[in-house]
């Protein structure tokens, strides 16, 4: 059984809505509609409690059940890298599975083929953070990443987002841009300058195995302890060639919004190579601790 919480609110009061078996009912008296899934804590550390993302599709089709919308919040999306805890337990909980991450923004970009037919025509405000912004950065950057774009050239969920923006008067949108925008600093080719193709290993099992069975018995025997969390960050010099496109793109958006009073644009950096790549820099580091 499918069971859904939707948190609503309109301009005088909170609703919480609970449907099952995956019907969602037209509710034409809600206004504002938030969609909450960002961890409880900020900082280098995940709370199990809310791993699991909601689906990108969940988007339209919660619109196309509120016609009378006007505003949609969406503080957090789950667009995520791998966490570079040290023990393969926490490692096996936290997965992103790269083939649901995939699918999820192959099929939210394919919805806007009919995006007339769910788009409440009051939508006119919006926040889509499908980025968690934190100055803890708790990624790896020399961990390969995985191909979410094939078999398209061009990003399926970017352009999705572009469409539906395109109805909207005011926007908050926080994104991840991927690392060929930055460049690998040390010296030597990037280690994975191309994201693996993603196969049938790279979803999750539709029913309980061996390997979850023994994580279980792992987590319980130590209590579900935190992990320490060893990131290795480097990159911090963009790439002329990719970061002056966006740039100027980001510019003839803002020159065709002719009532925008700000816009800002924005990444956090970090230095935190790993021992190999500080010591192959010796005394020449491009950053003193």
């Amino acid at each position: 059984m499918a069971i859904s919480i939707l948190e609503t609110q309109d301009l005088t009061s909170d609703t919480r809505v609970i449907h099952q078996d995956g019907m969602i009912l037209s509710i034409k008296m809600i206004t504002s509609h938030t969609s909450d899934s960002s961890p409880p804590v900020s900082g280098p550390c995940i709370s199990h409690v809310n791993e699991r993302p909601v689906s990108l599709r969940v988007i339209p089709e919660l619109l196309a059940h509120l016609p009378a919308l006007q505003s949609l919040d969406c503080p957090f999306l789950w667009e995520r890298t791998i966490f570079p805890f040290d023990t393969k337990m926490s490692q096996h909980y936290t997965r992103p599975w790269e083939g649901l991450r995939r699918d999820e923004r192959h099929e939210f970009a394919g919805s806007m083929r009919d995006i007339e037919a769910w788009w409440p025509n009051g939508l006119k405000t919006a926040r889509l953070l499908f980025w968690h912004g934190n100055w803890f950065v708790d990624e790896d950057q020399e961990a390969q990443m995985p191909n979410l774009v094939h078999p398209f050239q061009e990003d399926p969920t970017s352009a999705a987002v572009r469409t539906l923006t395109a109805r909207l008067e005011e926007l908050d949108l926080c994104a991840f841009l991927m690392p060929d925008i930055f460049s690998v600093p040390h010296r030597g080719e990037d280690p994975h300058p191309m994201g693996f193709e993603i196969t049938a290993a790279h979803y999750p099992p539709e029913a309980s195995n061996p390997e979850d069975e023994m994580w279980d018995d792992v987590w319980n025997y130590q209590g579900g302890r935190m992990d320490n969390i060893e990131p290795k960050t480097f990159r911090t010099e963009p790439i002329p060639e990719a970061i002056e496109p966006l740039l100027a793109g980001f510019l003839r958006a803002v020159a065709d919004m002719p009532r925008l009073k700000d816009a800002e644009l924005f990444t956090y950096l970090n230095w935190c190579p790993t021992e190999e790549m500080e010591a192959e820099y010796g005394d020449e580091a491009l950053y003193n601790d």
